[in-house]
């Protein structure tokens, strides 16, 4: 599948026509919290001047917040910290950095540049955060 789509690419790139592309990442088939992440899906179209995403849920009720980390350029935090958004008027910036969590750490090779969370039940408290990092990441 990879050489299809590098060569899909190319293809694309060389001849002067708009790369529009269609991708679906399936849940991991995990029930936690009902299973609404882990049998749900997540689509990204590109029109060309948008990239729109398409989160379907699970069979169960939607009522936490989802959070899409991005790595769009080099750099960009490895390790979210534990602590600083405690009590945060912005839930989905809590949610970002796992509020009253333990941290965690990126995979070798991401670096998040961008985070967004996504309230359950089209609450108007979705937001797009850049991602914290430093000793001053949440101030």
């Amino acid at each position: 599948m990879k050489p299809l789509l590098v060569t899909a690419m190319f293809a694309a790139l060389t001849s002067g026509t708009p790369l529009h592309a269609a991708l679906t990442i399936n849940g991991n088939g995990n029930s936690g919290f009902g299973g609404v992440v882990g049998n749900g899906s997540l689509s990204v179209t590109d029109d060309g001047t948008n990239l729109t995403f398409t989160f379907t849920r699970g069979t169960s009720s939607f009522n936490d917040t989802l959070v899409i980390y991005f790595d769009t350029t080099v750099g960009g935090a490895t390790a979210l910290p534990t602590s600083g958004e405690i009590g945060s008027p912005f839930v989905g910036r809590r949610a970002i950095v796992n509020e009253y969590g333990s941290g965690f750490t990126f995979s070798s090779g991401f670096g998040s540049d961008f985070a967004f969370a996504l309230k359950a039940n089209g609450s108007a408290s979705n937001h797009l955060f850049t991602t914290p990092s430093g000793a001053n990441a949440n101030t």
